[in-house]
């Protein structure tokens, strides 16, 4: 199943350029799910869809890394709602560059 039918194709080319529709990411998108229970830190469901969410990214000479290479402590679950609704409130996700 294409988790990403819904995207439009612009939206799914950006996707699949920044490494989100990789093996690497689904695994580490999974272990991330999997060590929270996979249920949302915010509101506690398991029955919405869950994502993996960057708490921060992180560059390093100008160059980020790779989604499935940031360390699982930077990375949180959040169901769908919480996780649009944290961009709304929050908006991007900081940026650290060293």
């Amino acid at each position: 199943m294409d988790m990403n039918s819904n995207l439009s194709a612009e939206t799914q080319d950006n996707f699949e350029k920044k490494g989100w529709n990789t093996p690497e990411w689904i695994a580490k998108s999974k272990a991330v799910k999997e060590r929270d229970g996979n249920k949302c830190r915010c509101c506690g469901t398991t029955t919405k869809i869950l994502h993996a969410h960057h708490r921060c990214y992180i560059t390093k000479n100008g160059v980020q890394n790779n989604p499935w290479e940031y360390p699982n402590e930077l990375l949180i679950t959040l169901c769908e709602d919480c996780h649009r609704n944290g961009h709304k409130v929050h908006g991007k996700v900081p940026v650290y560059h060293f």
